[in-house]
């Protein structure tokens, strides 16, 4: 990606996602997997949006104003994921697993890995309209009072929990979800966040960010000239004692073998 003109240039997937009657999947011809969705009975108010680089806009659509959403995206299939999940008010931590019951509460960035060379990349989106969407496992809010989540079907269901914080903000839809796939991850990832700052506006990738000049120009890391940074000759001189070798560091003495 580069700026131009003050226009964001986009780079393509490799790899383009389809979402038909309820599956989720590589589009055909492209992947040897094709015929495996990603994600098994995606319901029918979830709807679809093509992005200018290929990724996707999951779209809910519900009846109603609500404050809060919460609604099974369907059952997942991966080998593995690298899940990125609240866990203070600031701070992200990271998760591992296998399965969508693994997907901690308050994920906010979720790596797919379909095979070694096909990754899925799921992000949940703040709307314009106020509510911020995260994904979970079995467990999380809105499946308890369904009985999901000790189901054999519950385990793998991925679920999408959508709220404003406010009794006062409610949406019927909402723009909840971006997925894109590719070959390689690093590439993905640096595709997917660029085409998703492209959409919303909301905020800018460090590829089109102007870097400050460096304050210290001088490539001498250590403005100190005196190679020894301690002017004690004692503190730091090693001797032999019997057959053993003494390092004096300060005023802690290390022993070690000769």
């Amino acid at each position: 990606m580069r700026l131009t003109s003050g226009e964001v240039e986009l780079e393509r997937h490799d790899l383009s996602l389809t979402l038909e009657q309820g599956a989720l999947k590589i589009a055909c011809g492209e992947s040897d997997s094709a015929q495996l969705p990603i994600i098994d009975g995606v319901p029918p108010s979830v709807t679809s949006e093509a992005g200018a680089a290929g990724g996707l806009f999951l779209h809910v659509n519900a009846g109603s104003d609500q404050a809060e959403h919460s609604l099974s995206l369907g059952a997942l299939r991966c080998e593995r994921f690298l899940a990125a999940a609240r866990v203070t008010r600031y701070w992200m931590g990271p998760a591992w697993g296998r399965a969508a019951c693994d997907v901690p509460h308050d994920t906010q960035f979720l790596l797919l890995e379909l095979a070694p060379d096909e990754h899925v990349l799921l992000l949940p989106l703040l709307d314009e309209q106020g509510l911020r969407t995260t994904l979970h496992g079995a467990g999380g809010p809105g499946t308890a009072s369904r009985g999901t989540a000790a189901s054999a079907g519950g385990r793998n269901e991925l679920w999408l929990h959508a709220e404003s914080g406010d009794e006062r903000v409610g949406a019927s839809s909402l723009r909840a979800l971006y997925v894109a796939a590719g070959a390689e991850p690093f590439a993905l990832l640096r595709r997917g966040f660029a085409e998703v700052a492209a959409a919303t506006g909301s905020f800018a990738p460090r590829s089109s960010k102007v870097l400050l000049p460096n304050p210290n120009p001088n490539p001498n890391p250590n403005p100190n000239p005196n190679p020894n940074p301690n002017p004690n000759p004692k503190q730091g001189a090693a001797a032999e004692r019997g057959g053993v070798r003494m390092v004096h560091v300060g005023r802690i003495l290390l022993q070690g073998g000769a």
